[in-house]
């Protein structure tokens, strides 16, 4: 298990994000609620 993935959001899902970091794509399950704050920062 992870404690924090750093890198920038690539997508998002109904029920995931998908955070790119150090070339590989992390997929992060998570509530809807807590998609729906998260922003794309670029």
């Amino acid at each position: 298990m992870y404690a924090y993935i750093k890198g920038s959001l690539e997508m998002k899902l109904n029920d995931a994000i998908i955070v790119e970091a150090g070339g590989i794509g992390y997929k992060v399950y998570m509530a809807q609620n807590a998609i729906d704050k998260v922003r794309k920062y670029r």
